[in-house]
């Protein structure tokens, strides 16, 4: 993971099926998807992922980051 508190980039790979990925989707519990996206701040909050594959499968991983991640972990 890298980036910054307002823009972070995540790579993705290895997520079976098909082994394309076709679309990533982030979210975030509801008090905290207020900050992130008005704020833009994504620091200091678990994140979890919907990953959709070229065959249409979608793949939920949840919290796959801590709540302390830092980035370039």
């Amino acid at each position: 993971m890298s980036g910054n508190p307002y823009s972070n980039m995540v790579l993705v790979y290895g997520v079976g099926g098909a082994g394309n990925v076709w679309e990533v989707q982030n979210w975030l519990d509801y008090n905290e998807e207020k900050l992130g996206t008005e704020m833009g701040y994504w620091c200091r909050q678990t994140l979890s992922f919907r990953v959709t594959t070229s065959d249409g499968e979608s793949l939920e991983f949840y919290e796959v980051a801590p709540y302390n991640w830092q980035f370039g972990q």
